[in-house]
């Protein structure tokens, strides 16, 4: 890590960040494959989201366009009863996902604000893995397997769907990883001088994220 500089910031990297994190790969599959989106980190934009690593896994697992191995079943089950317990609790009406023979109630209050952490966490990553050096702008964040668009600020603009559905449509997009395919798979493409990444999770449930500045990739 000597001399390198956090993914997100301009701090001294002291720890590495994965994407996806960690806790979106079954514990088997994550110390058998090396096939990594590795950057370097600091502390504060890595060890500081665990807990809301572990809160979007466990929706995306139970959303159901999601396809996660079964062998990551358990870990989201152990999770839902020790850390997100107050996530089985938020129930708004009865929707039902088989996990392990069990049926967990889906349709939840879901905190959005932990969605946008995480997902632009690894946002910042791809664009490192892939240029060598820190995007300095925010991300416009959609996720149409949840049917909400989603700003850092929070802000919901309608229009952001059918604009990137638009664009889904007619845009080629270039995969960057693929190495893991039935756990994440990465698109971009650019849309005049914006980045649009399409993120694909167990199969999937898919996430556009789309740069909010323009970005010069030849600086």
């Amino acid at each position: 890590m000597k001399d390198k500089k956090c993914y997100m910031c301009d701090a001294t990297a002291t720890t590495e960040e994965h994407v996806p994190p960690k806790a979106f790969f079954p514990d088997i599959l994550r110390k058998k494959n090396k096939n990594f989106i590795i950057v370097p980190s600091c502390c504060e934009h890595n060890n500081s989201k665990g807990k809301d690593d572990e809160y979007v896994r466990n929706i995306i697992c139970m959303s159901d366009n999601s396809q996660p191995p079964i062998s990551l079943n358990d870990k989201v089950k152990e999770s839902l009863v020790r850390r997100d317990g107050s996530l089985l609790n938020r129930i708004k009406q009865k929707s039902y996902k088989e996990i392990n023979g069990e049926n967990i109630n889906i349709k939840t209050s879901i905190e959005m604000i932990r969605f946008g952490k995480v997902f632009s966490s690894m946002a910042y990553g791809i664009f490192y893995y892939k240029y060598g050096k820190t995007y300095c702008g925010e991300w416009k964040i959609h996720f149409p397997n949840l049917d909400w668009p989603l700003g850092l600020n929070n802000d919901i603009v309608k229009d952001d769907i059918q604009v990137l559905n638009n664009i889904n449509k007619f845009a080629k997009f270039d995969c960057i990883f693929d190495k893991v395919p039935e756990i994440f798979k990465c698109y971009e493409c650019f849309v005049k001088t914006r980045l649009l990444y399409k993120l694909v999770f167990y199969q999937n449930f898919v996430v556009y994220i789309y740069s909010l500045q323009d970005i010069n990739i030849m600086k």
